[in-house]
């Protein structure tokens, strides 16, 4: 795989309720932007310039798509979950139709997040039930741990450090490096949370423990800030890098960015209401009930 620019940004998902727009996505120079609306179909758009997002293709599946990932090192690869449970690998180059170039299959659920470790050769995906399964993309190998058997996954992302990160709305932490011996599955538990999601490198954890709450945690799970939001709603929360948190309030249709300090950068409001959220190269693109994202300037909460 061709490797490409490195930059401060990976991806974090977070479980979004069904019939929402539940993927916004960026590529991880920035210059690609991955979209679905409420019918599950995804769009692809050109955010080379992002005050104007160029739309280059659409992809339609007979079942929903639900989550995505984009190859870290090779940056034509998209990777897509979609309801009946099967996870797609695509080249997607430019305006030129899709590529399917490899096809799996969930052996629990239906649906779920998905992460690539940093290499780009395995992919992994955290189903409802709690089970992980990461494949070896070159040769189809399957692993596949039990992480929670009730409890839902909010965020799952993996660092430059190969480990697999999940949080689980029951507080349940749990880490593991996939096809390696030293990588056995660890547990460690904070209080129930209702939101999550990891900076870049996934050394630290911001959730919502409760009421109009917001902690970000360190790598040993300790609380280094907590701040009270203006609403008691749950939020939809991203990082930009290491360096900025995003969070978005559906119910107020306000956005937030904050530094690892806890300080408030600004706060936007939004057109329509936030049910998305990815960041990368000074943008933030926020996904709403249609295709078309809505794209603000991270160092100054203004709209592009």
């Amino acid at each position: 795989m061709a490797a490409t620019e490195r930059t401060r940004h990976r991806m974090v998902q977070t479980r979004r309720p069904a019939g929402l727009a539940a993927v916004t996505i960026f590529r991880s120079d920035g210059r690609r932007l991955a979209t679905t609306g409420p019918n599950g179909d995804l769009k692809l758009w050109d955010t080379t310039n992002p005050r104007h997002p160029a739309l280059l293709m659409r992809l339609t599946d007979r079942h929903r798509i639900t989550a995505a990932a984009w190859n870290p090192t090779a940056a034509d690869l998209l990777a897509t979950l979609s309801t009946d449970g099967n996870i797609t690998i695509w080249r997607m180059v430019d305006d030129r139709p899709p590529d399917e170039v490899l096809n799996l299959r969930l052996p629990f659920g239906r649906s779920g997040l998905l992460a690539w470790l940093p290499a780009g050769r395995h992919i992994a995906c955290v189903s409802l039930d709690g089970s992980l399964s990461v494949w070896d993309i070159g040769s189809g190998a399957r692993q596949t741990e039990i992480f929670s058997d009730s409890a839902a996954c909010l965020s799952l992302s993996s660092g430059m450090d190969d480990v697999l990160r999940a949080a689980y709305e029951d507080g349940s932490v749990r880490r593991t490096v996939p096809f390696k011996e030293s990588g056995r599955l660890r547990t460690r538990r904070i209080p129930p949370i209702t939101a999550a999601a990891w900076s870049a490198s996934g050394h630290r954890l911001a959730v919502c423990p409760g009421t109009g709450i917001l902690e970000v945690r360190d790598d040993a799970l300790h609380v280094q800030w907590s701040t009270t939001m203006t609403t008691t709603a749950t939020p939809t929360l991203a990082w930009h890098g290491d360096s900025e948190i995003i969070v978005a309030h559906r119910a107020t249709r306000q956005l937030i960015a904050l530094d690892t300090d806890g300080r408030t950068l600004w706060e936007a409001q939004l057109v329509m209401e936030p049910t998305s959220l990815s960041a990368a190269n000074g943008v933030v693109a926020v996904g709403a009930c249609n295709f078309r994202p809505q794209m603000i300037d991270i160092e100054r909460g203004t709209p592009l």
